[in-house]
């Protein structure tokens, strides 16, 4: 059986949109960045996420019913940083609306959800968490990619992605840059390719 530090090597290389999650407390805002984001049902508009059980936010997320998924765009590196960092006040001097329920929400994302917990269960040493889509915005730019990550010390490449009617060109190492609204089957193929 593979144990923790096998499987942290083996999946090392997966390419993942860099996430930050986001709730409101009776105590303030609360967020952190995430790399266990996916669509769980397009037909129910449900998607997923995992939160360490270790995660110094893990009540604010169990105690409340809504929580924001944001996308980072390729220019908001220093964003998704911030909010892996555990130990300071993320959102001091960080310009946020507020959406449902009092959602923080940040703008100028490659994509955000705005959602409600439907369930929770136990997922090892995270909690998977599901939610119902209720909101979601899109914008024209490209999203921030992290691939061979050194789990938590930052981001090796910043991709453009867009969808290629071209076979021969999906199966190049190289993604042209831009972008398309349906940019997460894209992400998803090329990190089977790859």
């Amino acid at each position: 059986m593979l144990n923790g530090p096998d499987l942290e090597k083996a999946v090392k290389n997966l390419a993942a949109a860099a996430t930050v999650i986001t709730t409101s407390t009776s105590s303030g805002p609360v967020g952190l960045t995430i790399n266990s984001f996916d669509p769980a049902s397009l037909d129910s508009s449900l998607v997923r996420w995992a939160l360490n059980k270790s995660a110094e936010c893990l009540d604010a997320f169990t105690d409340n019913t809504h929580f924001a998924i944001h996308i980072m765009a390729f220019d908001q590196a220093e964003l998704a940083r911030r909010f892996a960092t555990e130990g300071v006040d993320k959102f001091f001097g960080v310009p946020f609306d507020t959406g449902i329920e009092n959602l923080p929400l940040f703008s100028g994302c490659a994509l955000r959800f705005q959602c409600r917990t439907t369930l929770t269960c136990d997922g090892g040493d995270h909690l998977i968490i599901l939610g119902e889509v209720l909101d979601y915005e899109t914008s024209n730019k490209p999203a921030l990619i992290f691939n061979r990550r050194n789990l938590g010390k930052g981001y090796d490449i910043v991709l453009g992605l867009e969808t290629v009617n071209d076979p021969a060109a999906q199966n190049s190492i190289e993604a042209p840059s831009g972008f398309t609204r349906d940019f997460m089957p894209y992400l998803l193929g090329r990190t089977h390719f790859q």
